[in-house]
C-alpha cells in the first residue's frame, strides 16, 4: 500500500501564495489538490505525494511564504477518507448523526477531519457553506448516524437552536 501524504499551507498574500505554489511543484512531483484565493486576500494550497515529495514541497513553500503564512499541516499518513474529502461532495445514503467542526482556517479544519477519521468509527462528510460557497468537511460518529437515521433535521429558529444547543 502507497503512503499518501499531504501538505496544506495558507498564506496571508495571495501573490506570496502563487510564488510559493510555483517553487513547490519544481523541488518534487506533489498532486495538487486545491490552490485558490480566500477572502480576503489568503491563499490556500493543498497537496500530496509520497512523503518525501510532500515533505520537500512543504519545506519549499514554507521557506518561500515565511512570516506570510497563516497556519500550515504536514500530515505524513493521512487518513484515506479525509483525503477524498478535501475538495469533493462525498455522496452517502445514510444520515444517523452529525458532528460539526469549526475552525479559523481551513488548514485546521483538514488537521481535525484526519484526527477524527483516524480515531476510528467517523465517516468524512463534505458541505458547501450557503452563505460563502466554502466547502467544510464533517466527520460523522456514530451516534451522530444514527440520530439522523429518519433523515436530514429540519429547519429551526435561531432562538430554538439556541435553547437545543444547551441541553447537548
Amino acid at each position: 500500500m502507497e503512503i499518501i501524504a499531504l501538505g496544506a499551507l495558507e498564506f496571508s498574500s495571495i501573490a506570496i501564495g502563487i510564488l510559493a505554489l510555483d517553487e513547490m511543484v519544481k523541488v518534487a512531483p506533489v498532486k495538487i489538490i486545491e490552490a485558490r484565493t480566500m477572502c480576503p486576500g489568503k491563499y490556500l494550497i493543498v497537496f500530496s505525494g509520497d512523503v518525501a515529495s510532500v515533505e520537500y514541497s512543504f519545506n519549499k513553500g514554507f521557506e518561500t511564504g515565511k512570516q506570510l503564512i497563516v497556519d500550515s499541516l504536514f500530515l505524513p499518513m493521512i487518513h484515506p477518507d479525509a483525503l477524498v474529502a478535501i475538495g469533493k461532495i462525498i455522496l452517502t445514503d445514510e444520515w444517523n448523526a452529525i458532528g460539526i467542526i469549526e475552525t479559523l482556517s481551513v488548514v485546521s479544519g483538514i488537521e481535525a477531519a484526519d484526527t477524527a477519521a483516524k480515531v476510528g468509527g467517523v465517516k468524512i462528510i463534505e458541505l458547501k457553506q450557503q452563505k460563502t460557497g466554502k466547502l467544510v468537511a464533517i466527520p460523522l460518529l456514530p451516534e451522530a448516524l444514527e440520530i439522523l437515521n429518519d433523515g436530514f433535521p429540519y429547519k429551526t429558529s435561531l432562538s430554538r437552536f439556541n435553547e437545543y444547543i444547551k441541553d447537548v
